[in-house]
């Protein structure tokens, strides 16, 4: 009697451990595939503590900051050296607009990479990126073409949307994300002095 008191006790262990680790499996899927959404990722970005695995994002960075984004390759825990990845900034041809420098016409689209315009630094494991004080797209614009006349259009408003795109991809390019990003101004502080407001 004693035994088969003691075999149900350890079939019921047996059978708590067997879906405990179904759900972890399950949760382990749903985790990596964008909520069962798209192929399971081998390789992934974190950005303030939040994981990347959807194709597409959008993200926000504040002007005069540093940001980082760490890249990750699941089953890499064990492994002493990173493996490698690809990083390109671009401009976003969503957002695409002409406009001159020193009369000569040319596309947003055309401009080739935004790499040194951000200062972007690449490490073993993540990656950062320098935003510029200014958001203003004649200022971005004058900055990259420095020394030279450059126009754009004011019948649109070019500093909304995501004007930029940051294509991040695993070392054999069979993991790809896209993030388009744009620049935000924050107010650092607030002050109420006699009736008027100053930033």
């Amino acid at each position: 009697m004693e035994k088969k008191k003691n075999g149900g006790i350890a079939g019921i262990i047996a059978l708590v451990v067997v879906v405990v680790l179904l759900i972890g499996a399950v949760g382990f899927v749903f985790r990596f595939t964008n909520g069962f959404n798209e192929d399971f990722k081998k390789f992934y970005l974190v950005y303030n503590g939040e994981e990347i695995v959807a194709k597409k994002k959008t993200l926000e960075f504040r002007t005069n900051s540093t940001s980082k984004i760490d890249v990750k390759y699941t089953f890499d825990y064990f492994n002493d050296v990173p493996r490698d990845y690809n990083v390109e900034i671009i401009p976003n041809s969503d957002s695409n607009f002409e406009f001159t420098v020193d009369g000569k016409n040319m596309l947003w689209s055309d401009v080739d990479t935004l790499a040194e315009f951000f200062h972007f630094n690449k490490e073993a494991s993540s990656f950062s990126l320098k935003m510029p004080s200014e958001r203003s797209m004649q200022n971005i614009l004058s900055a990259m073409y420095a020394g030279q006349t450059v126009e754009i259009p004011d019948d649109k408003d070019l500093d909304s949307g995501y004007p930029y795109t940051l294509n991040v991809s695993s070392y054999n390019q069979s993991v790809k994300y896209r993030i388009d990003f744009r620049i935000f101004v924050s107010v650092e502080e607030i002050e109420l002095e006699e009736g008027n407001l100053y930033v």
